[in-house]
């Protein structure tokens, strides 16, 4: 079976890195939201997802913001969302890194075939030169 190296390592990354910064990132987020330590805020999303709800049931989606907004401890359900949002990032990362790379690997080998092109033509108009001072009897003039 033939993979992309490069997107695996990228997802893999980006799903630990989800993982790992799940519980740095989650509660801002929610306070965002609306969700905070006494409940959700009027007039924000949380209240308008509860109005929606009506009685929020415990184990719900809901029920695990609110918790952790009240500085609960986060559940695996956030840590999955969390790891799968970083695979996506990982893999959204790996085509744009792929294309950025390869733009700027052809920039700079346009760079240096020019550099090269250069100097090839001042080596060659240097060997012009002495190729004609050396038919002449190659004697310097002083």
């Amino acid at each position: 079976m033939k993979y992309n190296r490069r997107l695996v390592i990228l997802v893999a990354v980006g799903v630990i890195a989800g993982i790992v910064l799940t519980p740095v990132v989650a509660p801002p987020i929610l306070h965002a939201l609306g969700f905070s330590a006494i409940g959700p805020v009027a007039g924000t999303a949380a209240a308008a997802m509860q109005a929606g709800i009506g009685n929020v049931a415990a184990g719900s989606f809901f029920a695990m913001a609110q918790g952790v907004a009240m500085g609960g401890t986060i559940p695996a359900a956030f840590t999955a969302i969390g790891g799968g949002l970083g695979g996506l990032f990982g893999a959204f990362f790996s085509t744009r890194l792929a294309s950025e790379i390869m733009r700027q690997v052809r920039r700079a080998a346009s760079a240096v075939v020019a550099g090269i092109h250069a100097a090839a033509a001042k080596v060659a108009g240097a060997w012009r030169r002495f190729s004609s001072w050396f038919q002449k009897g190659g004697k310097c003039k002083i």
